[in-house]
């Protein structure tokens, strides 16, 4: 990842997904990912709940991220992007790490999301039972 942060692999993403998953019965979940491979493992355990942009550049080769697949193509990069950004600031709860795209997507649905998120990269971020908690209840953990 940019910014020399640490890159988290999909078992850091599985518990809140399953947390939310288990909270929420049928609640469809939007995926945001460059990783082909991470998408296809997602829809195998999800099924039909995943939801994600069709027409994506997806990488399949780990370390290379998409916008230098699509570095000839930046009007794609950036469009894509922003889809993605709009997209999930369409969620009720959003599971993240840090990032400008992050920011963005909490930033476009405040208040909800700033309450309603979880970042992963945060040294006080609340476990998967509590993120799950959180859902059920309509509140977020306090920590």
């Amino acid at each position: 990842k940019a910014s020399g942060r640490d890159k988290k692999g999909l078992d850091t993403y599985l518990p809140y997904l399953d947390a939310y998953a288990d909270a929420s019965p049928g609640g469809k979940i939007y995926i945001a990912t460059d990783d082909a491979a991470a998408l296809k493992a997602l829809q195998e355990k999800f099924k039909s709940r995943i939801l994600y942009q069709r027409d994506a550049m997806r990488s399949s080769y780990e370390n290379i991220p998409t916008f230098k697949l699509l570095e000839d193509n930046k009007h794609r990069s950036n469009t894509e992007a922003l889809v993605e950004i709009y997209a999930m600031a369409k969620c009720h709860y959003f599971v993240h790490g840090y990032s400008g795209m992050a920011e963005a997507v909490v930033y476009l649905q405040y208040p909800e999301l700033h309450v309603n998120s979880i970042n992963i990269d945060d040294e006080m971020v609340p476990t998967p039972a509590e993120f799950r908690r959180m859902i059920t209840s309509g509140k977020k953990p306090s920590r």
